[in-house]
């Protein structure tokens, strides 16, 4: 019984570990096609914030931003 403890607690572990920013090496280093700043009024003050690639929404945290800024000419677009 112990051990299926232990092997739920290192299984929990590693799920949540997932879920975190990508090492520097596996951030993508493209330009985006558009920069969303989404500043729509609503429940809570956080904004969002991502770019469109091929059509599709992705995440901020996916990027090297700091190569994005150096070697892409990309303003927001900013949604009020």
């Amino acid at each position: 019984m112990r051990l299926f403890y232990i092997f739920s607690l290192v299984l929990l572990l590693v799920s949540c570990k997932s879920k975190e920013k990508p090492a520097d090496n596996d951030l993508l280093k493209i330009c985006p096609e558009e920069w969303i700043q989404n500043r729509m009024p609503g429940p809570g003050t956080n904004f969002e914030e991502y770019y469109i690639v091929d059509g599709k929404r992705r995440e901020l945290k996916e990027f090297d931003i700091e190569w994005v800024k150096k070697n892409c000419n990309i303003k927001p677009t900013v949604v009020q």
